[in-house]
């Protein structure tokens, strides 16, 4: 489909860095796994890879997020035993 540039060239750029950069090979069950979800839904090399990078980015986020929320509550409970 239609993308915007910012995609386009940053799907250009990990294309080339999986072309050129050093082959790391997973381990058997990852690898297996992605390649057996990739089949199952019958999405290209480059779709799994921009699934990757945005899964990448959103749980680490999720994480930190919740993790804030955690002590944020602590804090607030804290100060209203308090008052």
């Amino acid at each position: 489909g239609p993308q915007s540039p910012a995609r386009r060239s940053l799907a250009k750029a990990t294309d080339s860095f999986v072309l050129k950069g050093p082959v790391c090979r997973p381990g058997p069950f990852s690898s297996t796994y992605a390649r057996s979800v990739a089949t199952l839904l019958g999405y290209s090399g480059a779709t799994v890879l921009n699934l990757i990078i945005l899964a990448s980015a959103v749980v680490p986020l999720t994480i930190v997020g919740i993790l804030c929320w955690i002590f944020w509550r602590a804090a607030h409970r804290k100060d209203d035993a308090e008052t």
